[in-house]
């Protein structure tokens, strides 16, 4: 009697258990507002449409610390908090940032977010497509939540959840 359970239990697993799979790992789609030179997605923050610079040479991901206020989102500047970030501009002062609460597509995403201003970059974006983003989307997030940049079909997923 027992070893049928199991048999039952078994059947059950593999019959059910792809489409279980798939649908837990369902590909997430993400408004991806430009393409070139660099993907710009839209998501929201803290309730508000936002925009996020896609950085694949990025290793973490950033607010822009010039835009708290109007994303109502905070910065501690306590040492312990600060960090620097080196890159081929050379190196800035980073910080923890609070109060967040970031979705792309339908999915929220969760990590530890960490600012810097950003209003250089900010800015040229700006000027070349008339788009302001709130911050940098880079590789942390996109390997924790599975993205796939597809160019050739101008679309983005998150495919792990």
């Amino acid at each position: 009697m027992i070893s049928r359970c199991i048999l039952v239990v078994i059947i059950c697993l593999f019959a059910w258990g792809p489409s279980l799979a798939q649908q837990k790992h369902a590909p997430v789609p993400i408004r991806v507002v430009r393409f070139h030179p660099q993907p710009i997605v839209e998501g929201t923050l803290n309730g508000k449409k936002a925009y996020f610079l896609v950085d694949t040479g990025a290793t973490i991901s950033l607010l822009d610390l010039s835009v708290k206020k109007k994303y109502r989102f905070q910065a501690s500047y306590e040492s312990s908090n600060c960090a620097i970030a080196r890159g081929i501009g050379g190196a800035a002062s980073m910080t923890k940032v609070y109060r967040v609460d970031m979705s792309l597509g339908t999915l929220p995403i969760e990590t530890k977010f960490y600012g810097m201003d950003l209003a250089h970059i900010s800015a040229h974006i700006m000027q070349d497509t008339g788009i302001e983003i709130a911050g940098v989307i880079g590789t942390d997030l996109m390997k924790r939540y599975g993205f796939n940049l597809d160019f050739f079909q101008k679309q983005m997923t998150i495919s792990r959840l």
